[in-house]
Parts: structure tokens; sequence; C-alpha cells
């Protein structure tokens, strides 16, 4: 484990955190690497990832086992061990502590019962392998669930940052054969913003298909959020 120099200060840890947007606020994909980098950062990558095993106390045969659960072990037959044993959960705790911190609200239930962070992220890892209408239903709860204000906290132009989040929950449904018509992508991205696009969105939906022959662009759409033309 590293030590308290090598982990992140508040104040740079405070900075990263920007730079790291929720899960599904961007798919597993692009949030995986980003959440070791900090995990690393913060000296807890070597815990989740099982660099860094717990190690059980000391047998009778003089040998020691290790594992990433700690559970059901005999009482310590030495401070060393016992001590070591000790730090390993401390650290544990507060890699779990991290990880939930950067899960949306829906995600985060899924795994509260869960106190081993190796054992969420391998549970994070199962979300983002499905597969037929689960995999469809997880990916359209990320597309539904997406807000702008999730960004508001981070460094950069939030608005390309919502709408990069939002291709990248959009393009996986699109390539594993849901059906996402324009009428749905364009709902989507307008619900996902906040108050003071009310008047924008009003005008913007009343002025789409007054006309037979209109057609709903969600590229002009885009567009227009990206020149604050909405």
């Amino acid at each position: 484990m590293s030590s308290n120099a090598d982990s992140l200060s508040y104040s740079e840890s405070s900075t990263y955190n920007q730079l790291v947007p929720k899960l599904p606020s961007v798919n597993y994909a692009t949030w995986k690497p980003e959440m070791e980098m900090l995990l690393t950062c913060a000296g807890f990558w070597s815990i989740v990832s099982q660099c860094m095993l717990c190690t059980t106390p000391t047998t009778t045969s003089g040998s020691a086992s290790s594992t990433h659960t700690c559970c059901n072990t005999a009482g310590p037959s030495s401070d060393a061990n016992y001590s070591a044993v000790q730090r390993w959960h401390k650290a544990a705790k507060r890699a779990t502590a991290v990880i939930l911190l950067y899960l949306g609200k829906h995600i985060k239930r899924r795994v509260l019962n869960i106190q081993n962070p190796v054992q969420i992220w391998v549970k994070l890892q199962t979300f983002s392998e499905r597969k037929g209408f689960s995999a469809h239903f997880y990916r359209w709860q990320n597309l539904i669930t997406l807000q702008l204000a999730d960004y508001q906290k981070h460094e950069g132009n939030v608005m390309e940052l919502y709408l990069d989040a939002f291709h990248s929950h959009v393009q996986p449904l699109c390539s594993s054969g849901a059906l996402v018509s324009n009428e749905i992508e364009a709902s989507s991205l307008l619900k996902g913003l906040d108050d003071g696009y009310d008047s924008s969105i009003v005008s913007t939906t009343q002025s789409i298909g007054q006309t037979a022959d209109a057609k709903l662009d969600v590229e002009q759409l885009v567009s227009q959020l990206c020149n604050g033309d909405c």
C-alpha cells in the first residue's frame, strides 16, 4: 500500500475529481481507465487490482496465505500480521468509498451491499458485458438518465462534455441493433438539459414537424446546442 505521501492531497484529488464523470454519465469503456488512474494516484489501485492481497495470520506451519476477502481467519499469531491485515482493511474501505463516489445512483444501488472493492470492480465489469435485452435496458437507462447538470463541476466546456456522453450512449445502442429513432434521440437529448434551457426547448420542439415534409435533424440540434443557439 502506498504511503500517505504517495497518495493525492485533498486539493489534488479535488482537481482530478472534476475530470472523472460518474458512471453511467459516460460508458464503462471510457470510465474504467479514468477510474484506474484516479485509484492509482490515490494509492488504492493495488488493492482493487489485487496486486496487494490481504495476508492472513501465519499458520502453525509457518506459512502464510493471502486473500482479498480476509474472512473467517483465526486470531493473529503476530502483531505484524495483525497490523498488515488491519491496514489492508482500512485501505479497502477507502477504495470502496472512492469507487462509490463515481457511480450514479442507479448503479450505486446495485453494489451498495458489497463492501469489498475487488468484488465491486468485478460487478461493474459484468454490467458492461450484458447482452440481449439486458444490455439494451442498461444502455437505455444510461441514456434516459443522462443530465447536463452531471457535468457542471467538471473542467472544460460543459455542453461539449454532455454531448460527448450522449453520443457515447447512443452509439452502442445503435450498434447493438436497438431501434433508436431521431425522435427518441432528440427527446433524450433535450430532456437532460437543465431549467435554463426551458424556453429554448419549447421553441425548438414547437418548430419541429410543423409541416408534413419536416424532418427531425438530430445533428442540427446538436450543432445548435454546441453553438449556443438553443
